[in-house]
C-alpha cells in the first residue's frame, strides 16, 4: 500500500484527542444532592457496567473516525484491482524517449527509435479521463517553456510521429531536473516517470544524486534492445590525433584516425577515408582485432584554401552516426613578424629572407622603443634580439594574452637577466668558455617535423660548438647541450614562446653559419604562426567560445555557417586581447565556419557525436536503483519492463492500483452515524 499524500498522515496525533478528554473525564467528581441512601440501591452493578462499556464504545467509535477521515484524505492504494473502485490513480505522467544517435541501431525487433515510438503510444493507451502527461525527447535542447501537461491524447500521439534522432547525449540527470520543474505546475498528486531508453552508462554519467524531498515520483524503465540476441557489430571514430603541426599549401599533412571495435569479434577489411570538403583524398583498408583500439595514419597534401572543412570516415554498418569524425584545420596567410632590435642582424635578417621576394613572412623591424610605442597585436609572431629600454611589462602582457615570440639573449643581460623574471618568473644562468656541443634534438617536436630524414640519430648533422649561451630554467627541450637546453619552448598564459639560448653572433656560437639555424628560424617561425585555438572541437550539445585575434576579427559582427550552409549572425564583445566569441548548443554534426565582416574565414568549429554514444552495453538496472536511492530515499517505487508483449497489462500491473478513499469514506460516514446513535441512547437513559 502507498498513500499519494502521505503529509496528511500526520493529521493521526488528532486521534488522541478523544482518548485524552476521556480520562480528564474519569478525572472530574460530579456531586449529586440526594436526601437519603435509599436511592443509592436503585442503581444496579449491572447499569454501572453498561454505561461504562458505552462509553468505551463511544472512546472507539470517535478515534476511529478521526483516522479514517485523516487516511481518506492522505489517499491510500494497493496494487490490483477492487470491485467497484477506480482501477488506477489519477496521475500526472512525463514520458521519457531516448533519441540519442545509439537507438538508431537496429536489431531483429527493428529499429530501435521506432520501437520506441510505438511503446511510447502504447503507453498513452493507460491515459484515462483526468489524467495528464508530457512527452520529453531527451536529447533535444528543448527548455521548460516548451512543455506543458495535457490530456489531449490525439496531440500526444502527433508529438511522438513527429520525434526524430538527435546527435545529442540522452542525459537522464538533466532530464529528471526537467520533470521535477514540470511536476510543480502537474494537478494530479500521483505522479509517475516512464523512461522508454536503451539505458546506456553515459545516459546516467555524472548523475545528480542529491536528495529530492518535495516529489517522489514512481520510476518505470521500459528498456529497448534488453533481450536482443543479435551479435553487434560496429566500429566508431574515437579522435583524431595529428602528427603534422605545422600547416602549409599544398603541404603533406599526417594523422592518425583512433578506431575502436565494439564488437566480440574481429573485423577484417574495413575501409576508412579522408576527405576534404565532398571530395575524397585518401583511403586505407584495415583489420581490428575485437574490443580493441586502433591507430590508422592517413595522409595526403593540403589543398591550397585557407579553411580546411575535413573529415574521417568509416564504411557503415550498425550504427552510421558514429562512423564519421570532423575537423577544421586553419592555414595562415603569410605570417608578420616583428624583428625587435637595436642594430639590423645579417644573420636574421637573411634567415628570414628580409626584403626577398620569396620571402615566407612579412617581416618589419623595430626597436625597442617601436616596440614599447605600437600596438603588436597585429603581428602573427615577433622576434627579440635586444632588450635595451624594452617594456618587459608589455612583453610579458603580449604573451599572457596569446602573442608568440622567438627570444634570443643578448650580451646586455648578463648584469641584468632578473629582467626576465617578469617572464614566467625566467631565471637565466649564463655558461661561458664550454665548448659545449650539441648532444640531442628532439626530432619528434613540431618544431623539427618532417625536416629530418633519419629521427634515430638525435645529434646534430652539423659541427657546431657553442663558445658561450644561456639556459633558461624552464621549457620543453628541443636542442639539448652538454652544458644544458639549448632550444626550449614554452607556455606563458594563452601565448607561446620559444627561447634559443646563444645570440646570432659568432662570438656566441658557429650556430648562425650552419644549415641548422634558417632552419630554426623558418620553422619557428611557422610553427608560432599556427592558429591552433581557432580550430575547436567541441561534443553536440555543448558549447564553445572562441577567441579571435584583433587582426583576423576586423570588427565585433560575424557570420556561422553551419554543415547544411544555414548563415546567422551574431555581435561578439571587443576586449584588447581579441573578440570572444560564444556558440551554444550544437545541434548537428560537422564543421562550423566563421567569417568576419570582410567575409574572410577566421575560425572553425567541427561538432562531434560523443565518443561513449557507440558503447550500446546497457547499464544494470541494480545499479540504476541504487543512483535513484540515492537521490530520492530506499522507499522510492522503481520498476523495470524489458518484455513488451501485453504491454497494456504490464504497465497495469506495476502501476499505482486501486484508490481505497471511497471505502474509507463510506466507513467513516457509518462510524458517525454510529456515534450518534450510541449518544442518543445515552441521553435516553439518563432521562
Amino acid at each position: 500500500m502507498n498513500f499519494l499524500n502521505p503529509l496528511v498522515l500526520f493529521g493521526l496525533i488528532a486521534a488522541s484527542i478523544p482518548i485524552i478528554l476521556h480520562f480528564l473525564n474519569l478525572r472530574r467528581v460530579k456531586k449529586l444532592e440526594f436526601s437519603t441512601l435509599k436511592f443509592l440501591k436503585e442503581l444496579q452493578r449491572s447499569q454501572i457496567r453498561k454505561v461504562k462499556l458505552r462509553q468505551l464504545l463511544l472512546l472507539i467509535l470517535r478515534t476511529l473516525l478521526i483516522i479514517l477521515i485523516v487516511l481518506a484524505f492522505a489517499r491510500p492504494v494497493i496494487r490490483g484491482t477492487l470491485p467497484g473502485l477506480t482501477k488506477y490513480a489519477k496521475t500526472s505522467a512525463i514520458i521519457l524517449v531516448d533519441n540519442s544517435p545509439s537507438m538508431n541501431y537496429s536489431d531483429e525487433y527493428g529499429n530501435r527509435f521506432n520501437f520506441a515510438k510505438r511503446v511510447t503510444k502504447k503507453l498513452l493507451d493507460q491515459i484515462h479521463s483526468g489524467d495528464e502527461a508530457i512527452i520529453i525527447d531527451m536529447a533535444s535542447n528543448k527548455k521548460l517553456e516548451d512543455y506543458q501537461f495535457t490530456g489531449d491524447l490525439r496531440s500526444l500521439n502527433e508529438q511522438v510521429n513527429k520525434m526524430q534522432i538527435s546527435y545529442s547525449v540522452a542525459n537522464i540527470s538533466k532530464s529528471l531536473n526537467l520533470c521535477f520543474s514540470l511536476f510543480e505546475n502537474s494537478k494530479n498528486i500521483n505522479k509517475e516517470i516512464y523512461i522508454i531508453s536503451d539505458n546506456q552508462s553515459i545516459n546516467f554519467l555524472n548523475f545528480d544524486s542529491s536528495k529530492v524531498q518535495k516529489i517522489r515520483p514512481a520510476f518505470y524503465f521500459l528498456t529497448i534492445g534488453a533481450n536482443s540476441k543479435v551479435t553487434l557489430k560496429n566500429l566508431s571514430v574515437d579522435s583524431l590525433n595529428f602528427i603534422t603541426h605545422i600547416f602549409q599549401p599544398n603541404k603533406p599533412i599526417l594523422l592518425n584516425a583512433i578506431v575502436h571495435n565494439h564488437s566480440k569479434s574481429e573485423q577484417a577489411e574495413s575501409s576508412i577515408s579522408l576527405s576534404f570538403g565532398n571530395e575524397k583524398v585518401a583511403q586505407h583498408s584495415f583489420d581490428i582485432s575485437k574490443a580493441s583500439d586502433k591507430a590508422i595514419e592517413l595522409s595526403t597534401n593540403l589543398s591550397d584554401e585557407k579553411i580546411i572543412n575535413g573529415k574521417v570516415e568509416l564504411q557503415s554498418d550498425a550504427l552510421i552516426e558514429d562512423n564519421t569524425r570532423y575537423f577544421g584545420i586553419i592555414i595562415p596567410k603569410k605570417p608578420k613578424v616583428a624583428l625587435i632590435e637595436d642594430e639590423k642582424n645579417p644573420f636574421l635578417l637573411t634567415a628570414l629572407l628580409y626584403n626577398s621576394p620569396n620571402s615566407y613572412c612579412e617581416t618589419d623591424v623595430l626597436s625597442p622603443n617601436d616596440f614599447n610605442n605600437q600596438d603588436i597585436q597585429k603581428y602573427d609572431a615577433i622576434i627579440v634580439a635586444s632588450y635595451t629600454n624594452l617594456s618587459m611589462d608589455k612583453l610579458n602582457k603580449y604573451l599572457s594574452g596569446g602573442g608568440k615570440a622567438l627570444l634570443f639573449p643578448t650580451d646586455e643581460l648578463k648584469n641584468n637577466s632578473a629582467i626576465f623574471q617578469k617572464i614566467n618568473n625566467l631565471n637565466l644562468n649564463f655558461k661561458f668558455g664550454t665548448n659545449a656541443v650539441i648532444t640531442k634534438i628532439n626530432k619528434n617536436n613540431p618544431l623539427f617535423e618532417g625536416v629530418f630524414l633519419n629521427k634515430s640519430e638525435e645529434n646534430s648533422p652539423d659541427n657546431i660548438k657553442i663558445n658561450q649561451f644561456v639556459v633558461a630554467n624552464k621549457g620543453i627541450p628541443i636542442i639539448e647541450t652538454t652544458d644544458g637546453i639549448l632550444l626550449s619552448e614554452q607556455n606563458i598564459g594563452s601565448g607561446k614562446m620559444i627561447f634559443l639560448g646563444v645570440f646570432p653572433d659568432t662570438k656566441w656560437s658557429n650556430l648562425p653559419t650552419s644549415t641548422l639555424f634558417p632552419v630554426i628560424i623558418y620553422r619557428s617561425i611557422l610553427y608560432l604562426s599556427m592558429l591552433p585555438e581557432l580550430s575547436k572541437d567541441v561534443v553536440i550539445g555543448q558549447n564553445a567560445q572562441i577567441i579571435i585575434p584583433e587582426r583576423f576579427a576586423k570588427g565585433s559582427n560575424f557570420k556561422v555557417v553551419d554543415p547544411k550552409g544555414n548563415e546567422f549572425y551574431l555581435y561578439a564583445p571587443y576586449l584588447p586581447s581579441g573578440v570572444i566569441i560564444s556558440l551554444k548548443d550544437f545541434i548537428l554534426p560537422g564543421n562550423y565556419i566563421i567569417y568576419n565582416a570582410s567575409n574572410e574565414p577566421v575560425a572553425i568549429v567541427s561538432a562531434n557525436l560523443s565518443k561513449f554514444e557507440s558503447n550500446l552495453q546497457p547499464i544494470e538496472n541494480d545499479k540504476i536503483s541504487s543512483l535513484l536511492q540515492k537521490k530520492f530515499g530506499s522507499s522510492v517505487n522503481v520498476s523495470f519492463i524489458d518484455d513488451f508483449t501485453s504491454l497494456n497489462k504490464k504497465i497495469e500491473k506495476v502501476r499505482t492500483g486501486s484508490e481505497l478513499w471511497q471505502i474509507l469514506i463510506i466507513l467513516a460516514l457509518i462510524t458517525a452515524i454510529a456515534e450518534l446513535v450510541v449518544q442518543r441512547v445515552m441521553k435516553n437513559e439518563v432521562v
